[in-house]
């Protein structure tokens, strides 16, 4: 049977109607990863509880034929009143849509785990006892609406839960690096770690992460896009206009700070997995490597995107691309070390509260793989995650009728500009950076690059509208180095 342009490979006929109702379902969520890809077999890998006749399973995991080291995991709650087929139609519910989630949870915190056909799943972590005692006597739940690649809950007012559809085995970085925080340093800009959901087989996947909740007044993201919405189209060009960038300028700065207390107490972690190391000629050659990938991969593809009235080929562009590694100076990484990063961070995953700036999401970038969501990098990795934040920020209403676009270049330049100055006086003398501003911004231009051209395959992809904002990064990039 066709799904999605792609086939599902059945490990029995009875799993046949349930799999194609679940794929169908999901094809329209933020989370799927598969949207654009064909000919995609899926298995199955195990429910939980296991599938059979008149049980009802809460997790579903399934594994593509094409990344296969990747496991989709699906919140279903799947009810049937006799045998499934595709006679009997199955009632299907994402269970954290709907809230059914909770009775799942109460279940493995009082039973201890919930086993399937090849593995169980458990709750681990020095604070789960917190969980376990509050869900047991107050089970209110509330579902998060925001946009993202997984899907996040509140439990009882005290907890954010963070359900991970797509996994992969190994440690979860969302949880690890915060509790090494923690545990090692005075670092408190981000929501103390509770415990994970983990399913095991012969080794652990982190199917949920759970952390402190923060009452928040929204993420940066949200407070930047509403400010240069009224700075810029047309509404706001006097004194208000000057108090919204004193106001942006502030926040460039709380956040600068964040940020760099953040690389400065990541710098200190301990252990393999963890301490700093010498940047290395092996380190450079794999980043300039991946940006090639990623080069290659916009290569072969023939979006046209238009920008000032030109029509860009994205296929062109990534063509053009590949020879500026030689003109990129990579002698600036010299002296620096590499670090566990945020990975990827952007005004989203910084949220606004009475106590300041709290990084959330400590994941990585979704379309990376566990290990190199896991690396050691350069800082800057951040720091330019936040630059091109800052431009998306400015230009991502650019076609809306009266929008300033020139004037968002500049107040986007404006802005990052002062991120770099003020990140450069928190952390600067840190092993992690060179000793002169030049060579830090330096890096900071690789990485943007790096970074733009990363977003531009992942809008092609998920949301071509705004493929002008990184593809006309890229140009401003790549004008500046010729």
């Amino acid at each position: 049977m066709k799904i999605h342009n792609g086939t599902i490979n059945l490990t029995d006929r009875e799993n046949y109607h349930i799999l194609s109702m679940i794929l169908e379902s999901s094809l329209n969520k933020r989370w799927y990863p598969y949207k654009d890809q064909k000919n995609m077999e899926m298995t199955i890998m195990d429910s939980i509880p296991e599938m059979i006749r008149n049980n009802e399973p809460f997790i579903m995991l399934l594994r593509s034929n094409r990344n296969p080291e990747s496991i989709l995991s699906f919140a279903q709650k799947l009810k049937w009143q006799n045998e499934p087929s595709e006679e009997n139609k199955i009632e299907n519910q994402d269970s954290i849509e709907s809230g059914d989630i909770k009775e799942f949870i109460r279940r493995v915190l009082e039973k201890g785990f919930e086993g399937g056909k090849n593995g169980k799943i458990t709750f681990e972590g020095d604070s789960i006892s917190e969980l376990r005692d509050s869900v047991l006597q107050n089970i209110e739940y509330k579902v998060l609406s925001i946009q993202q690649s997984n899907s996040s809950f509140v439990i009882a007012h005290r907890f954010i839960c963070k359900f991970i559809r797509k996994i992969q085995a190994g440690e979860n970085p969302d949880f690890e690096i915060p509790r090494k925080l923690y545990a090692e340093t005075q670092f408190r800009n981000t929501p103390r770690p509770i415990g994970q959901m983990v399913y095991r087989d012969n080794q652990p996947y982190s199917i949920m992460s759970i952390h402190s909740y923060i009452e928040n007044s929204g993420d940066y993201w949200e407070f930047f896009t509403k400010l240069s919405e009224q700075l810029l189209s047309g509404s706001d060009k006097s004194s208000s206009g000057d108090k919204i960038i004193e106001t942006l300028t502030g926040c460039i700065e709380e956040l600068a700070k964040a940020v760099g207390d953040m690389h400065i107490s990541l710098s200190m972690l301990k252990g393999k997995d963890f301490a700093s190391e010498p940047t290395t000629g092996r380190y450079i050659s794999g980043i300039k490597s991946r940006f090639l990938q990623m080069c290659h991969n916009l290569s072969a593809s023939t979006v046209n995107i238009e920008i000032n009235n030109e029509v860009i080929d994205t296929g062109e562009l990534g063509k053009k691309l590949e020879p500026l590694m030689e003109k990129i100076n990579f002698g600036y990484f010299q002296g620096t070390r590499i670090t566990r990063v945020h990975g990827d961070l952007h005004l989203g995953q910084i949220l606004r509260t009475h106590n300041g700036p709290v990084i959330i999401d400590f994941e990585g970038e979704p379309l990376r793989t566990l290990k190199e969501r896991t690396m050691k990098h350069s800082p800057v990795k951040d720091v330019a995650g936040i630059v091109r934040s800052i431009d998306y920020a400015l230009n991502f209403k650019r076609e809306r009728h009266g929008y300033d676009v020139a004037l968002a270049q500049e107040y986007s330049l404006k802005l990052k500009t002062k991120f770099l100055e003020e990140y450069w006086k928190i952390a600067s003398g840190s092993e992690f950076l060179p000793d002169t501003f030049q060579a830090f911004t330096g890096i900071s231009e690789f990485f943007e690059l790096d970074k733009a051209v990363y977003e531009l395959n992942y809008e092609i992809s998920n949301r071509p509208q705004w493929s002008a904002i990184p593809a006309m990064a890229i140009l401003k990039i790549m004008q500046r180095l010729d």
